[in-house]
């Protein structure tokens, strides 16, 4: 009798330990749910990408920008093409587009500078460093569709073309995205999206550190 009661309290203490095991476990991996969930949400970031319509001889062409300081947006060259185009944006706060100004436009580094008058949108942080491999995220107005989301990695942090360093990642990204973010994980600008190749699925972004150089040519 006395070793069946000792068969049973052992039996139970194991039951008990695997319970323990099964718990820890399960608050184990509702933590990592909760900090991969943290980690490619991006809700604050449309407040730092816009929508922008540009009007040039009587035609609109639309793409997006991205806010590097307080109503200052940086967005490509070649959406804007000219200091005599008028271009309009529209944030996430707005039905409607609103004026901007064109501070500096530089064809060689395919960036503009752009001025608004919005305390609702704000900057975006700047990366310190990029790697290959990386989780990357492209913001932008898709087919002027709004402000979309599309995920990949980077396959080459380093391209230089022309003296302008590219970061080539697989992101799906299609008319309209030209001028808007790259961005990685923790939220942090990595690159300015400017073109794509089809055929072969890459997307191409100027790199932050040109961004960096450009826009410090402005007394901003």
């Amino acid at each position: 009798m006395k070793m069946r009661v000792e068969e049973y309290m052992k039996s139970k203490v194991v039951l008990f330990i695997l319970f323990l095991m099964n718990l820890i476990f399960s608050i184990s991996s509702f933590v990592l749910i909760i900090n991969s969930n943290s980690e490619v949400t991006f809700d604050k970031l449309y407040s730092s990408v816009v929508e922008i319509k540009v009007n040039i001889d009587g035609v609109d062409y639309y793409g997006s920008a991205v806010c590097i300081k307080n109503n200052f947006l940086v967005t490509n060259f070649h959406i804007i093409m000219s200091e005599k185009s008028q271009v309009y944006y529209r944030s996430c706060y707005s039905k409607t587009y609103n004026n901007s100004s064109i501070i500096g436009l530089d064809e060689h580094n395919d960036l503009a500078l752009l001025s608004i008058n919005d305390a609702k949108i704000k900057p975006i942080k700047f990366a310190s460093d990029i790697q290959n491999g990386t989780d990357v995220y492209s913001l932008g107005n898709t087919l002027n569709q709004g402000i979309t989301i599309s995920k990949g990695i980077i396959s080459n942090c380093n391209i230089i073309s022309d003296s302008i360093t590219y970061i080539c990642s697989d992101n799906i990204i299609d008319d309209g995205n030209s001028g808007g973010a790259l961005v990685n994980s923790k939220k942090e600008l990595i690159g300015i999206t400017t073109f794509r190749i089809s055929n072969i699925g890459y997307s191409y972004s100027i790199s932050y550190e040109n961004v960096l150089k450009f826009i410090n040519e402005f007394q901003i």
